[in-house]
């Protein structure tokens, strides 16, 4: 699955953890897929701005990153 959720005892209390998988969408492609997807004028920016980037090479479905939540329970 896609979403996980628990309730934690932990040494500092009890917790509710979320996490929810973030799976690419077509749309992303646009700046995160294979580089022939990636239009030249993207290219150009995403170089410029973030020139360390790696977030690139990913597939529709692939995992691109969570949603974490971590809450105290009282």
């Amino acid at each position: 699955g896609l979403e996980y959720s628990e309730v934690r005892d932990e040494a500092d209390g009890r917790w509710f953890r979320y996490f929810k998988a973030i799976p690419t969408q077509h749309i992303c492609l646009q700046c995160h897929g294979q580089s022939y997807q990636i239009p030249d004028n993207v290219k150009a920016m995403l170089a410029a701005e973030y020139p360390n980037d790696q977030a690139t090479g990913y597939s529709v479905g692939s995992i691109r990153g969570a949603v974490s939540i971590r809450h105290k329970l009282e």
